[in-house]
């Protein structure tokens, strides 16, 4: 019995193949294409979304922006593999009508198209309340450290550069010497020209480090930092809607921890939905976002915030008495400890910028005899700042309601693992912020694409998106 064989390659066709045909109705290149041609690339300010009158044409940002979603849905993040598909993989010849940018012009796209992006982001947004597959009640925050593209053996401190500096200086001098020893017949100025481009880069790099009064710089990438587990890098942040799980709000923080990205993340996800700085929005983080000035900013912006009190201090470890045991009665200004005394008011000061109060009974410390499950000093002393109704509350308000943290895992765990593991994205390709923001908003559409295909048919996709999108950056939705 023969083999199945295919067509012959040198066989002339009277009629030419249709392009269309090589990609089937329910492909996901047919669902980029109609999303990104109902964009207002011009109203959402992408880089040469108008032809210029002169000069060679270049690539409309469209069909760029089409590859690199192509790209970041197919784990193909390089402008090099993405160059290679051009040629030779169907849905990306569909997708482009046979265009092939090289990787230059497609890597340069991806350098200037960061706040564009976040307008083609809220646009997508936009859609899916459409479609009324985003809740805009509850949403989950969280971060994540990726790897930046510097090797941490470039990164220097003061005593480094400066050890560096003197090190370019005596290889200079020595290079000059030996020149003068040969009456300069020997002469060659490339050694030197690299030494001194050396030295001037190392100069620039001492001054840089100075001005950010940081204890370390780095030579590649200058915007990242150290970060746990990934040496150099950028803290990732997102916000997610808990209704079908759709990031709302993406960003790149300099922050190597994520105390103070609560309230921030949650305005980009007010904005996000369209919500008005009026309507209530419940907010819910993990541990690491906890921080009493932030839960104060929180509840003025009239957000909801669920954050647990990180338990921690030697105390804690050891398994003394903490702090949540000690009750306050607001009416008479005291703490009742857990041994029956009442803690007055005795002091009050500043600790770390803001106002404290000091309270303790040193003559029951004394004669308690729980003493040594609450203190190892001579008594106990509880410290209240100013605004502790505001943490009081939102301890009160997460005991109402414990499942907050376990909707939070599901909510916002997912996207991350998806993003690093599933599309190997554990480190950034770009340097410097804008550039890692870039990369993060392409993955963050990618994500919300493919979680959209899940929930809504292809062929419903592509209907709806034809007379959508291109007046909601003008209206100013």
């Amino acid at each position: 019995m023969p083999y199945v064989s295919g067509a012959n390659r040198r066989e002339v066709l009277l009629l030419p193949e249709c392009l269309d045909d090589f990609v089937g109705e329910e492909n996901e290149a047919r669902v980029i294409d109609a999303f990104v041609e109902g964009l207002d690339l011009v109203a959402a300010g992408l880089e040469r979304s108008e032809p210029a009158g002169t000069g060679r044409p270049a690539y409309a940002p469209g069909d760029l922006l089409k590859l690199w979603l192509w790209g970041y849905m197919n784990r193909v993040v390089s402008s090099r593999r993405l160059e290679r598909e051009c040629a030779r993989n169907m849905e990306v010849i569909w997708l482009l009508r046979k265009l092939r940018p090289d990787h230059w012009t497609i890597c340069a796209f991806r350098r200037r198209a960061g706040t564009g992006l976040k307008k083609v982001m809220r646009e997508f947004t936009v859609f899916c309340q459409k479609l009324e597959l985003i809740g805009g009640q509850l949403i989950a925050i969280d971060g994540t450290k990726i790897k930046a593209s510097n090797h941490p053996a470039h990164q220097y401190s003061t005593e480094e550069l400066a050890r560096k500096i003197a090190g370019l200086e005596a290889e200079i001098d020595a290079y000059l010497q030996g020149c003068e020893a040969a009456d300069g017949d020997t002469a060659q100025p490339a050694p030197l020209e690299e030494l001194q481009r050396e030295l001037a880069d190392a100069h620039q790099l001492a001054e840089r480090l100075q001005e950010s009064a940081r204890p370390q710089v780095a030579a590649i990438d200058p915007e990242c930092r150290p970060m746990r587990k990934v040496g150099l890098g950028y803290n990732a942040q997102i916000a997610v809607d808990a209704a079908h799980h759709f990031i709302v709000a993406a960003d790149i923080v300099e922050a190597s921890n994520d105390q103070q990205q609560l309230v921030p993340m949650a305005e980009q996800a007010r904005e996000g939905l369209g919500q008005t700085p009026e309507q209530p929005l419940q907010v819910v983080a993990d541990a690491g976002y906890y921080d009493r000035v932030s839960l104060a900013a929180a509840e003025q912006a009239h957000f909801e915030a669920y954050v647990p009190r990180p338990q921690k201090g030697h105390g804690q470890q050891e398994g003394r008495f903490h702090k949540s045991q000690f009750v306050y009665d607001a009416a008479k200004d005291i703490y009742h400890c857990p041994g029956g005394a009442q803690l007055e008011r005795y002091t009050q000061g500043h600790k770390r910028g803001l106002l404290v109060f000091f309270y303790a009974q040193a003559a029951a410390c004394r004669s308690c005899s729980l003493r040594a499950q609450c203190t190892t000093a001579a008594y106990r002393r509880v410290e209240r700042w100013e605004k502790e109704d505001v943490l009081e509350r939102a301890e009160a308000r997460l005991a109402g309601t414990p499942q907050m943290m376990t909707i939070r895992r599901s909510v916002v765990e997912h996207p991350f693992g998806t993003i690093k593991f599933w599309n190997h994205q554990y480190a950034f390709l770009t340097r410097g912020l804008a550039g890692v923001r870039t990369e993060l908003s392409l993955s963050v559409l990618a994500y919300n694409l493919k979680r959209l295909l899940r929930l809504v048919p292809i062929a419903e996709l592509i209907e709806r998106f034809s007379p959508h999108i291109s007046s909601v950056v003008r209206d100013g939705v």
